[in-house]
């Protein structure tokens, strides 16, 4: 609208939209309405929802774990929305090895039937008031969970003569690296041993030749 007298008294918050009209179009967006810079002018402006954006997510698991994930740490540091709007986990889907997936509102259950990596979607939206007609912004990604080699630290270390004897606990029947290092800020660690737990998950390693000043010691699960 256009004035050759100028606009007095403009206030925004005067201004009442009806959108009863629409179908399918608002989506979430907003009517506003500005004075020109002259004060000659109103404009009437629709500014469209934007859709969320959800990005690929990635977790770490030991075998024979199983995770609950916070729903919210999904969407707070894997999702967004150009507008600013918070964001709902919708759903997700299922997984790639056939592991059992559900959510109870605040967290993702991720019971594995298996110890092998796999895969889920999930899906948001962003939090608005759709009406029924309206289509709704959603946007899909992949969760994806791998199997991680499990580090563990020794149990009880003790000295005796020229040797170190270290106390190791596992899951029975899994295969594990025994490591040692001098220096733990280098990461580099060296195998001393391959083994498999055994049957009460508690073994012990005994280091003959242990270097001068020290050492750390903890193993790596297959």
């Amino acid at each position: 609208a256009t004035t050759t007298r100028g606009v007095n008294g403009f206030d925004a918050d005067k201004f009442a939209f009806d959108t009863s009209q629409f179908t399918n179009d608002l989506g979430g967006g907003v009517f506003t309405a500005t004075l020109s810079a002259d004060g000659m002018s109103v404009s009437v402006r629709f500014t469209p929802n934007h859709g969320p954006l959800a990005s690929p997510i990635n977790y770490g698991r030991a075998h024979s774990t199983f995770l609950r994930i916070l729903v919210e740490n999904i969407l707070t540091n894997s999702t967004s929305d150009p507008d600013g709007d918070a964001r709902l986990l919708v759903r997700t889907g299922g997984s790639t090895n056939g592991s059992f997936i559900a959510t109870n509102g605040g967290y993702v259950i991720y019971a594995p039937t298996n110890n092998l990596s796999e895969s889920f979607i999930y899906v948001i939206s962003d939090a608005h008031a759709y009406r029924p007609a309206d289509t709704v912004r959603m946007a899909t990604n992949w969760l994806t969970i791998t199997v991680t080699n499990a580090l563990g630290i020794a149990q009880s270390i003790s000295t005796g003569g020229a040797s170190v004897t270290v106390r190791f606990a596992g899951i029975p029947g899994y295969k594990y690296d025994v490591e040692r290092t001098t220096d733990l800020a280098s990461g580099a660690w060296t195998v001393l041993l391959t083994t498999n737990a055994p049957a009460a998950g508690v073994w012990i390693y005994v280091d003959t030749s242990p270097p001068p000043g020290g050492a750390f010691y903890r193993t790596r699960q297959y």
